[in-house]
C-alpha cells in the first residue's frame, strides 16, 4: 500500500515475479478494508498517527492474533502519549518488543 504514485509504480517493479506480492497504490482507508483481514500488517506511522482516527480502523484489518509491525512509533516523546498508550493498551494487544 503507498500513497505515492510513483513510489508505487517502483515498488510493483520490485515485486512483478513475485505471485504472492500485490502493490496497491492509493489511500488505505479505502483499499485495505476490502483485502481484510490480515494476519500480518507493517503500519509505518511516521510520527503523524493519530489513533483517535486511525487506531481503530487498523485494528479493524486485522485477523484475530494477527502481527502488527510499527514503524516510527512516536519517536523522542517522554511525556503523555497517546498513540503509544493506544496501541500497547488496546484490548486486542498483547505487546511484544524486539
Amino acid at each position: 500500500m503507498e500513497l505515492d504514485e510513483s513510489l508505487a509504480g517502483v515498488a510493483a517493479e520490485l515485486f512483478a515475479d513475485d505471485e504472492n506480492a500485490r502493490v496497491l497504490q492509493g489511500d488505505w482507508h479505502k483499499l485495505l478494508p476490502p483485502e481484510a483481514p490480515f494476519d500480518l500488517l507493517f503500519y509505518d506511522g511516521g510520527g503523524k498517527q493519530h489513533p483517535e482516527i486511525d487506531g481503530e480502523d487498523v485494528v479493524g484489518l486485522l485477523a484475530p492474533g494477527a502481527t502488527v509491525v510499527m514503524d516510527d512509533l512516536t519517536p523522542g516523546r517522554v511525556e503523555h502519549d497517546p498513540v503509544r498508550e493506544f496501541w500497547l493498551n488496546h484490548p486486542r494487544s498483547r505487546r511484544s518488543s524486539y
